[in-house]
């Protein structure tokens, strides 16, 4: 599935713009732009279209929570285009732009192949924030690149420690020759 074009009615800074992706056939798209510029409105706004609004969002500061909505136009997997519009409601947020028909969100979703937010959020919406926990993660690994790179990707950038953790647990139930570990004292 691919987003051919992205439309913020009233979104956070935006009423009535749109993002246009479909001049190129590439597939990676990068939105850059100065301080300000709506860059991390833009990501929110494909994150909440794909997965839904939010309980709590932030993008209502602008226009009130319940004029919040995003229509993209999307080519599916077997080519043909859909337009879908999310509101910021609790039911029917999801609609068929052309016969406003509710368009169910696991549908959507299968055309993600079952991606859940955070993950989405991790794998593509490359922030600031998240490019520098994945280099301090890198760090830290000290040479462990397996480890770093699977704490970037991830968003776990405390690997390390988890690990850390895990190993201390497992000696405390059991460890070769031990006598105090809860396992090897329960052995007779």
């Amino acid at each position: 599935m691919q987003i051919k074009k992205l439309q913020f009615h009233p979104f956070g800074p935006f009423k009535d713009k749109s993002i246009d992706f479909s001049s190129s056939p590439s597939g990676l798209h990068i939105i850059f732009g100065q301080n300000e510029a709506g860059k991390s409105s833009s990501l929110r706004a494909i994150t909440d279209f794909l997965f839904g609004f939010q309980h709590k969002t932030t993008d209502g500061w602008l226009y009130e929570n319940k004029n919040l909505r995003i229509t993209a136009e999307l080519l599916l997997p077997d080519n043909n285009t859909v337009a879908l519009t999310r509101y910021k409601r609790r039911n029917n947020d999801l609609l068929e732009l052309e016969t406003e028909e509710p368009f169910p969100q696991h549908q959507l979703t299968g055309y993600l192949g079952n991606l859940e937010r955070e993950t989405f959020l991790h794998s593509f919406g490359i922030t600031h924030e998240s490019l520098r926990s994945g280099v301090e993660s890198i760090l830290a690994a000290g040479g462990e690149l397996g480890h770093a790179l699977f704490a970037a990707t991830s968003g776990i950038s405390t690997l390390n420690k988890l690990t850390k953790q895990l190993e201390e647990k497992q000696s405390a139930l059991f460890a070769p020759r031990a006598q105090k570990a809860k396992i090897n004292s329960s052995i007779t």
